[in-house]
Protein backbone atom coordinates (compact mmCIF):
# COMPACT_ATOMS: atom_id res chain seq x y z
CA UNK A 1 0.00 0.00 0.00
CA UNK A 2 1.60 3.36 -1.02
CA UNK A 3 1.03 5.88 2.15
CA UNK A 4 1.19 9.54 1.09
CA UNK A 5 2.28 12.43 3.42
CA UNK A 6 1.46 16.34 2.72
CA UNK A 7 3.33 18.91 4.62
CA UNK A 8 2.12 22.41 3.30
CA UNK A 9 3.94 25.94 3.66
CA UNK A 10 2.77 27.50 6.60
CA UNK A 11 2.36 30.54 4.60
CA UNK A 12 -0.80 29.12 2.67
CA UNK A 13 -2.57 27.23 5.88
CA UNK A 14 -0.99 28.88 8.68
CA UNK A 15 -3.06 27.25 11.65
CA UNK A 16 -6.00 26.45 10.03
CA UNK A 17 -7.20 23.05 8.74
CA UNK A 18 -7.04 21.97 5.53
CA UNK A 19 -8.55 19.82 2.82
CA UNK A 20 -6.50 18.40 0.42
CA UNK A 21 -7.61 16.57 -2.90
CA UNK A 22 -5.16 15.07 -5.23
CA UNK A 23 -6.11 14.39 -9.01
CA UNK A 24 -3.92 13.33 -11.78
CA UNK A 25 -2.83 15.81 -13.89
CA UNK A 26 -2.41 13.25 -17.14
CA UNK A 27 0.86 15.01 -18.49
CA UNK A 28 1.50 11.21 -19.48
CA UNK A 29 -1.75 10.62 -21.44
CA UNK A 30 -0.10 11.77 -24.68
CA UNK A 31 3.34 9.68 -24.69
CA UNK A 32 2.25 7.69 -27.60
CA UNK A 33 4.56 4.77 -25.85
CA UNK A 34 1.93 4.37 -23.03
CA UNK A 35 0.11 1.02 -24.01
CA UNK A 36 -2.64 0.27 -20.94
CA UNK A 37 -3.74 -2.76 -21.01
CA UNK A 38 -7.79 -3.32 -20.75
CA UNK A 39 -9.39 -3.18 -17.27
CA UNK A 40 -10.71 -6.19 -16.19
CA UNK A 41 -13.56 -6.08 -13.00
CA UNK A 42 -15.29 -8.91 -11.39
CA UNK A 43 -18.37 -10.06 -13.37
CA UNK A 44 -20.51 -10.07 -10.45
CA UNK A 45 -24.80 -11.31 -10.27
CA UNK A 46 -26.96 -12.27 -7.12
CA UNK A 47 -27.45 -15.83 -7.17
CA UNK A 48 -30.63 -17.56 -6.46
CA UNK A 49 -29.85 -20.66 -4.49
CA UNK A 50 -33.00 -22.12 -6.14
CA UNK A 51 -32.45 -21.26 -9.43
CA UNK A 52 -30.96 -24.68 -10.71
CA UNK A 53 -27.43 -22.93 -11.64
CA UNK A 54 -24.62 -25.11 -11.26
CA UNK A 55 -23.75 -21.82 -8.96
CA UNK A 56 -27.36 -21.69 -7.47
CA UNK A 57 -27.10 -25.47 -6.56
CA UNK A 58 -23.79 -24.77 -4.90
CA UNK A 59 -25.34 -22.06 -2.65
CA UNK A 60 -27.99 -24.16 -1.92
CA UNK A 61 -25.49 -27.18 -0.39
CA UNK A 62 -24.09 -24.29 1.53
CA UNK A 63 -27.27 -22.82 2.94
CA UNK A 64 -28.38 -26.74 3.80
CA UNK A 65 -24.96 -27.46 5.35
CA UNK A 66 -24.29 -24.05 7.31
CA UNK A 67 -27.89 -22.90 7.71
CA UNK A 68 -28.66 -19.08 8.45
CA UNK A 69 -29.22 -16.17 6.18
CA UNK A 70 -26.94 -15.95 3.41
CA UNK A 71 -26.46 -13.63 -0.24
CA UNK A 72 -24.36 -14.64 -2.79
CA UNK A 73 -23.08 -12.71 -5.58
CA UNK A 74 -21.14 -15.26 -8.97
CA UNK A 75 -18.71 -14.38 -11.64
CA UNK A 76 -20.33 -16.96 -14.02
CA UNK A 77 -16.90 -16.79 -15.92
CA UNK A 78 -15.31 -18.46 -12.98
CA UNK A 79 -18.09 -20.32 -11.29
CA UNK A 80 -17.15 -19.24 -7.63
CA UNK A 81 -17.98 -16.67 -5.56
CA UNK A 82 -17.18 -12.47 -5.53
CA UNK A 83 -18.95 -11.88 -2.38
CA UNK A 84 -20.85 -14.82 -0.15
CA UNK A 85 -22.03 -12.64 3.22
CA UNK A 86 -24.21 -13.98 5.54
CA UNK A 87 -25.67 -14.24 9.62
CA UNK A 88 -22.10 -16.01 9.95
CA UNK A 89 -20.73 -19.94 10.35
CA UNK A 90 -19.47 -20.06 13.80
CA UNK A 91 -15.05 -21.10 13.62
CA UNK A 92 -13.57 -19.95 16.12
CA UNK A 93 -14.47 -19.02 20.32
CA UNK A 94 -15.93 -15.83 19.91
CA UNK A 95 -18.62 -12.99 21.69
CA UNK A 96 -20.97 -14.39 18.61
CA UNK A 97 -21.22 -17.99 18.94
CA UNK A 98 -20.90 -20.55 21.71
CA UNK A 99 -17.93 -22.49 20.77
CA UNK A 100 -15.47 -23.21 23.76
CA UNK A 101 -11.95 -23.89 23.73
CA UNK A 102 -12.22 -27.23 22.05
CA UNK A 103 -12.50 -25.64 19.19
CA UNK A 104 -9.16 -24.31 18.98
CA UNK A 105 -7.85 -27.40 19.74
CA UNK A 106 -4.68 -28.01 17.17
CA UNK A 107 -4.42 -24.29 16.16
CA UNK A 108 -1.07 -23.02 16.68
CA UNK A 109 -0.48 -20.05 19.01
CA UNK A 110 2.52 -20.02 19.88
CA UNK A 111 2.62 -16.26 21.60
CA UNK A 112 -1.02 -17.24 22.53
CA UNK A 113 -2.40 -14.71 20.36
CA UNK A 114 -5.23 -15.81 17.90
CA UNK A 115 -3.93 -13.59 15.15
CA UNK A 116 -4.41 -14.43 11.19
CA UNK A 117 -1.21 -16.58 10.74
CA UNK A 118 -2.64 -18.99 13.86
CA UNK A 119 -6.34 -19.03 11.58
CA UNK A 120 -4.56 -20.20 8.41
CA UNK A 121 -5.32 -23.85 8.70
CA UNK A 122 -8.68 -23.33 10.28
CA UNK A 123 -9.49 -21.01 7.40
CA UNK A 124 -8.05 -23.26 5.01
CA UNK A 125 -10.30 -25.91 6.41
CA UNK A 126 -13.56 -24.02 5.87
CA UNK A 127 -12.62 -23.34 2.00
CA UNK A 128 -11.65 -26.81 1.22
CA UNK A 129 -15.49 -27.79 2.83
CA UNK A 130 -16.88 -25.09 0.38
CA UNK A 131 -14.25 -25.39 -2.67
CA UNK A 132 -17.21 -25.22 -5.21
CA UNK A 133 -17.51 -22.07 -3.97
CA UNK A 134 -14.67 -20.35 -3.33
CA UNK A 135 -11.37 -22.46 -4.61
CA UNK A 136 -9.68 -22.90 -7.75
CA UNK A 137 -9.72 -25.42 -10.14
CA UNK A 138 -5.82 -25.55 -10.72
CA UNK A 139 -3.01 -23.73 -8.76
CA UNK A 140 -2.77 -23.05 -5.10
CA UNK A 141 -3.31 -20.55 -2.36
CA UNK A 142 -0.79 -18.89 -0.48
CA UNK A 143 -1.65 -16.56 3.02
CA UNK A 144 -0.34 -13.06 1.99
CA UNK A 145 0.47 -12.20 5.50
CA UNK A 146 1.07 -8.42 4.85
CA UNK A 147 -2.64 -8.22 3.74
CA UNK A 148 -4.26 -10.45 6.30
CA UNK A 149 -5.24 -8.53 9.64
CA UNK A 150 -6.33 -9.04 13.28
CA UNK A 151 -8.37 -6.11 14.64
CA UNK A 152 -10.03 -4.43 17.30
CA UNK A 153 -8.28 -6.47 19.91
CA UNK A 154 -9.04 -9.57 18.18
CA UNK A 155 -12.74 -9.40 17.21
CA UNK A 156 -12.27 -8.70 13.61
CA UNK A 157 -9.71 -11.13 11.47
CA UNK A 158 -9.59 -10.95 7.61
CA UNK A 159 -7.66 -13.23 5.70
CA UNK A 160 -6.37 -12.91 2.25
CA UNK A 161 -4.75 -15.69 0.11
CA UNK A 162 -3.12 -15.58 -3.18
CA UNK A 163 -4.03 -17.79 -6.03
CA UNK A 164 -0.38 -19.16 -7.75
CA UNK A 165 -0.62 -21.59 -10.75
CA UNK A 166 2.69 -23.37 -11.10
CA UNK A 167 4.82 -20.85 -9.46
CA UNK A 168 3.51 -17.75 -11.03
CA UNK A 169 1.03 -15.42 -9.22
CA UNK A 170 -1.87 -14.00 -10.59
CA UNK A 171 -2.33 -10.69 -10.03
CA UNK A 172 -5.28 -9.25 -8.60
CA UNK A 173 -6.83 -12.63 -8.12
CA UNK A 174 -7.28 -13.70 -4.66
CA UNK A 175 -9.85 -15.53 -1.94
CA UNK A 176 -10.40 -13.83 1.01
CA UNK A 177 -12.44 -15.04 3.86
CA UNK A 178 -13.24 -12.30 6.88
CA UNK A 179 -14.85 -13.35 10.64
CA UNK A 180 -16.52 -11.20 12.94
CA UNK A 181 -16.98 -12.05 17.11
CA UNK A 182 -15.72 -15.70 16.19
CA UNK A 183 -18.12 -16.45 12.71
CA UNK A 184 -16.99 -16.33 8.97
CA UNK A 185 -19.44 -13.62 8.07
CA UNK A 186 -17.83 -13.21 4.50
CA UNK A 187 -15.77 -14.93 2.07
CA UNK A 188 -15.49 -14.35 -2.03
CA UNK A 189 -12.88 -15.26 -4.69
CA UNK A 190 -12.97 -12.34 -7.33
CA UNK A 191 -10.72 -13.14 -10.59
CA UNK A 192 -9.97 -16.43 -9.33
CA UNK A 193 -10.58 -19.14 -12.08
CA UNK A 194 -10.78 -18.50 -15.51
CA UNK A 195 -9.18 -19.95 -18.18
CA UNK A 196 -5.05 -20.44 -17.91
CA UNK A 197 -3.49 -21.34 -20.94
CA UNK A 198 0.63 -21.41 -20.57
CA UNK A 199 2.55 -20.99 -17.25
CA UNK A 200 6.17 -21.67 -18.55
CA UNK A 201 7.96 -18.65 -20.66
CA UNK A 202 9.09 -19.23 -24.37
CA UNK A 203 11.01 -15.48 -24.03
CA UNK A 204 13.82 -15.45 -21.63
CA UNK A 205 13.67 -12.43 -18.87
CA UNK A 206 16.79 -10.88 -21.02
CA UNK A 207 14.61 -11.03 -24.24
CA UNK A 208 11.70 -9.55 -22.47
CA UNK A 209 14.35 -6.78 -20.99
CA UNK A 210 15.36 -6.05 -24.64
CA UNK A 211 11.96 -5.75 -26.13
CA UNK A 212 10.70 -2.99 -23.41
CA UNK A 213 13.91 -1.28 -23.63
CA UNK A 214 13.54 -0.91 -27.90
CA UNK A 215 9.98 -0.51 -26.96
CA UNK A 216 10.71 2.88 -25.33
CA UNK A 217 14.13 3.75 -26.63
CA UNK A 218 15.18 4.32 -22.90
CA UNK A 219 18.03 1.54 -24.10
CA UNK A 220 21.12 4.02 -23.37
CA UNK A 221 19.57 5.77 -19.93
CA UNK A 222 17.95 2.81 -18.34
CA UNK A 223 18.56 1.21 -14.66
CA UNK A 224 16.81 -2.24 -14.81
CA UNK A 225 15.32 -2.71 -11.25
CA UNK A 226 16.58 -6.44 -10.29
CA UNK A 227 15.47 -9.60 -12.46
CA UNK A 228 12.05 -9.37 -14.42
CA UNK A 229 8.79 -10.97 -12.84
CA UNK A 230 6.67 -13.50 -14.00
CA UNK A 231 3.22 -12.96 -13.60
CA UNK A 232 -0.76 -14.36 -14.79
CA UNK A 233 -2.53 -10.88 -16.08
CA UNK A 234 -5.99 -10.93 -16.05
CA UNK A 235 -7.87 -10.03 -19.08
CA UNK A 236 -11.33 -10.43 -21.10
CA UNK A 237 -11.23 -13.21 -24.25
CA UNK A 238 -12.59 -12.60 -27.52
CA UNK A 239 -16.08 -14.43 -26.51
CA UNK A 240 -16.04 -12.40 -23.23
CA UNK A 241 -14.45 -14.74 -20.86
CA UNK A 242 -11.79 -14.21 -18.31
CA UNK A 243 -8.58 -15.55 -19.60
CA UNK A 244 -5.07 -14.83 -17.73
CA UNK A 245 -1.94 -14.42 -19.73
CA UNK A 246 1.35 -14.78 -19.11
CA UNK A 247 3.63 -11.86 -19.17
CA UNK A 248 6.81 -10.64 -17.79
CA UNK A 249 7.14 -7.18 -15.90
CA UNK A 250 10.34 -5.36 -16.44
CA UNK A 251 10.67 -2.08 -14.58
CA UNK A 252 13.50 0.42 -14.84
CA UNK A 253 14.74 4.13 -13.80
CA UNK A 254 16.39 6.44 -15.94
CA UNK A 255 19.71 7.67 -14.89
CA UNK A 256 18.57 11.29 -14.12
CA UNK A 257 16.39 9.33 -11.31
CA UNK A 258 13.19 11.35 -12.17
CA UNK A 259 11.41 8.31 -14.05
CA UNK A 260 10.33 4.70 -13.47
CA UNK A 261 8.58 2.91 -15.99
CA UNK A 262 7.25 -0.51 -15.98
CA UNK A 263 6.70 -2.57 -19.47
CA UNK A 264 5.31 -6.05 -19.84
CA UNK A 265 5.93 -8.43 -22.65
CA UNK A 266 3.68 -11.58 -23.61
CA UNK A 267 5.87 -14.38 -22.06
CA UNK A 268 4.95 -16.80 -25.39
CA UNK A 269 5.09 -14.62 -28.21
CA UNK A 270 7.65 -11.64 -27.06
CA UNK A 271 4.41 -8.68 -27.91
CA UNK A 272 4.90 -5.89 -25.66
CA UNK A 273 1.61 -5.96 -23.68
CA UNK A 274 1.76 -3.23 -21.58
CA UNK A 275 3.80 0.31 -21.10
CA UNK A 276 3.82 2.51 -17.69
CA UNK A 277 5.18 4.94 -15.86
CA UNK A 278 5.50 4.53 -12.49
CA UNK A 279 5.43 8.09 -11.64
CA UNK A 280 1.91 9.21 -10.81
CA UNK A 281 1.65 12.78 -12.10
CA UNK A 282 -0.70 14.70 -9.73
CA UNK A 283 -2.24 18.47 -9.25
CA UNK A 284 -3.00 19.20 -4.99
CA UNK A 285 -5.82 21.70 -4.17
CA UNK A 286 -7.52 22.44 -0.99
CA UNK A 287 -10.35 23.91 0.91
CA UNK A 288 -8.95 26.67 3.32
CA UNK A 289 -10.30 29.97 5.24
CA UNK A 290 -9.20 32.13 3.69
CA UNK A 291 -8.15 34.69 7.36
CA UNK A 292 -10.52 33.39 10.42
CA UNK A 293 -12.66 30.21 10.63
CA UNK A 294 -15.03 31.81 10.71
CA UNK A 295 -14.90 32.93 7.15
CA UNK A 296 -16.73 30.48 4.34
CA UNK A 297 -13.62 28.12 3.10
CA UNK A 298 -12.30 28.54 -0.49
CA UNK A 299 -11.09 26.11 -2.45
CA UNK A 300 -7.33 26.99 -4.09
CA UNK A 301 -4.71 25.54 -5.76
CA UNK A 302 -1.40 24.01 -3.22
CA UNK A 303 1.81 24.53 -5.25
CA UNK A 304 3.86 24.02 -2.96
CA UNK A 305 2.74 21.24 -1.24
CA UNK A 306 5.45 18.03 -1.02
CA UNK A 307 4.50 14.68 -1.57
CA UNK A 308 6.44 11.95 0.13
CA UNK A 309 5.19 8.50 -1.01
CA UNK A 310 7.30 5.16 0.21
Amino acid sequence: MRLRTFVVCAFICASVPVALAVAPDGSRADDPRILQPAPVQPATEVVDPGDGSAAGRAAAAFLDGRGGSWSFRFDRRTGLVTLAQGSGVPTVPGRGNRLGAEALAGVPMPDGDLDAGALEQTVRAFLEAHGDLALPRVGTLELDAGASATRDGGRLHSLYFDWIVDGVPVERAQVFVRLVAGNVVQFGAPLVGGRVDATRPSIEADAAVRTVLDWSGDEELARVEGQPALRLQPEVDASGGLAFRLVWVVTYDLASGDESWEGRVDAVTGEVVGFRSLVVHDRARGAVYPRTVTEAEVDAPMPFVTVQTE
